[in-house]
């Protein structure tokens, strides 16, 4: 569903040349796709031993918090001047 969501508002904002609603739209799939593997990693270090090869891969993952951030403000500039809530998101 998010890969169907993420290709529509891929076109949307194609279609509408970089409009306000269309990026914003993009940055809000990109946020709720960051969230997820968010999640997914916390609950991979937690299920298996917090010195396992895969905890140990995953980390801190402040990546993952940053792009989060981003994200974030990204969907906020966007109202301001939706080429630099993409460049954002880039």
């Amino acid at each position: 569903m998010l890969a169907f969501a993420g290709s529509f508002a891929s076109g949307w904002t194609g279609e509408k040349h970089f409009a306000t609603w269309p990026v914003m739209a993009n940055g809000i799939i990109l946020a709720m796709a960051v969230v997820a593997y968010y999640f997914l990693a916390r609950s991979l270090t937690t299920l298996h031993l917090k010195s396992s090869t895969r905890a140990n891969a995953i980390g801190n993952d402040k990546k993952g918090v940053v792009s989060v951030v981003m994200y974030v403000a990204g969907i906020a500039l966007s109202f301001m001047n939706p080429w630099t809530g993409f460049a954002l998101y880039a």
